[in-house]
């Protein structure tokens, strides 16, 4: 017999929150022009995430009552953080409060006092719900959006590093790894793979450069095909990314050449994938 699965709106029901009245807030976690995101804001643990979540330029929290907030765990899920409750609203007057994350005056902006809940602190920084597809719907109703709860850690704590082989994300997800993440990928260089999310093609690639992995694989985010031909020419949008070998410290960048052709072979990504078959001209940094 399958059990039913546990989910957030139950356990909103059970602490006396109305589901009807609450919206779930999934914030994006990119970092802006000040280098932070709101998960760096929440772990600084100083009130700028309250700040952050509490100007917004449209009124997304419309009639509700609560905002339950959370955070994205690439590979994992996305994290509960806390409830908050509105005590209430306006529009914003003091032009001398500026974003956390992105700098700008807040000026105009929806308003909305809150107050942190302690009903649901069992669950902060433990529980792991699915979001589903619709991220770019970073506000929804609880109640239309039954989450469902895919883990309860045992211990409140970020989400560790799962280490360079088991590392699995996406090119547009990069920009949502932790902090500790992201220095890990810039200390390692090595031969790294990309997976088309639109038609499955694969790409071999090399990281040699200051930076490693995160450096390069910034330039696909930017323009995505990191100047790569083969790529230009598909525009599949996103790209899955994982690493296939870390090169030794000691490693130079003719050795890591060498590991990149071995995978090419390995995975005949010059005949099905997107590799350009070798000898021909390149234009790519890694």
């Amino acid at each position: 017999m399958t059990l039913p699965l546990l989910t957030f709106n139950q356990l909103l029901d059970k602490a006396g929150i109305p589901a009807a009245q609450t919206r779930l807030a999934r914030h994006q976690s990119k970092r802006g022009p000040t280098g932070k995101s709101p998960a760096d804001l929440w772990n600084a643990g100083d009130g700028a995430f309250e700040v952050y979540q509490s100007y917004q330029s449209d009124d997304v929290f419309g009639d509700a009552t609560y905002v339950a907030s959370f955070v994205p765990m690439p590979g994992v899920g996305t994290l509960f953080l806390s409830l908050y409750r509105i005590v209430r609203k306006g529009m914003a007057e003091d032009a001398t409060v500026m974003c956390p994350v992105n700098g700008h005056s807040l000026i105009d902006h929806h308003w909305y006092m809150m107050e942190r809940l302690d009903v649901l602190d069992a669950y902060r920084e433990r529980l792991i719900i699915e979001w589903g597809g619709a991220y770019q719907r970073w506000v929804q109703y609880a109640h239309q959006q039954d989450k469902p709860i895919l883990e309860i850690r045992k211990m409140a704590a970020e989400v560790a590093y799962p280490g360079h082989i088991h590392f699995v994300s996406t090119i547009a997800a990069l920009e949502e790894v932790p902090s500790t993440w992201k220095s890990n990928l810039q200390n390692a260089c090595g031969v790294y793979l990309l997976v088309s999310l639109k038609t499955g093609q694969h790409y071999v690639g090399s990281a040699n450069g200051a930076g490693g992995f995160w450096q390069r694989w910034t330039d696909y985010a930017a323009d995505g095909h990191g100047g790569n031909e083969l790529m230009k020419l598909t525009a599949d949008g996103d790209y899955q990314v994982s690493i296939l070998e870390v090169a030794a410290s000691s490693a130079t960048e003719q050795d890591i050449r060498r590991l990149e052709a071995l995978w090419m072979k390995k995975l005949r990504s010059t005949a099905i994938g997107l590799n350009n078959l070798p000898g021909k001209s390149r234009a790519r940094k890694g």
